[in-house]
């Protein structure tokens, strides 16, 4: 299946299924249009009018795509692994095909990797105690210096 972007949705040729939230649907349509988006959204499909803005209707003859695919977007770093999610390592994914998440090498412009499970990456936040660092880095926490950058 086809995996359309914004572009695609601002030159007319895809239309938002509206099935995820209002705020998701405005920021769709503002991103491809760059109005004011301020949907309702109290219709099915949202697409392109012949003035480079926005219309909507129930039914359409354009092909459809969720709303929450055009906000998937890539390339994106995400957690990658096969069989193993203990080995999950960080990547930047170009994009989802044929089911695999494909990733470039990084030492070979030509070559790629494919991977068959992907999860975005989710930022925790971390509470260490001065003594935890330092016994982590092998200092005395005494001579532990925490700066700002």
């Amino acid at each position: 299946m086809k995996k359309y972007t914004i572009q695609d949705l601002k030159n007319g040729n895809v239309a938002v299924h509206n099935n995820g939230t209002t705020e998701e649907l405005r920021e769709v349509l503002k991103k491809a249009f760059s109005k004011d988006a301020n949907p309702q959204g109290e219709f099915l499909y949202y697409f392109k009018r012949n003035d480079n803005n926005w219309d909507y209707s129930d039914e359409t003859n354009l092909p459809t795509q969720s709303v929450k695919d055009f906000l998937t977007e890539y390339p994106r770093e995400m957690w990658v692994w096969d069989d193993d999610k203990e080995n999950k390592v960080k990547e930047l994914v170009l994009g989802e095909f044929l089911g695999v998440y494909m990733t470039r090498d990084s030492f070979a412009t030509d070559s790629y990797y494919s991977y068959k499970n992907a999860e975005d990456i989710k930022e925790e936040k971390v509470e260490l105690s001065l003594q935890e660092i330092a016994d982590k880095f092998g200092v005395n926490v005494k001579c532990l210096k925490i700066v700002e950058k």
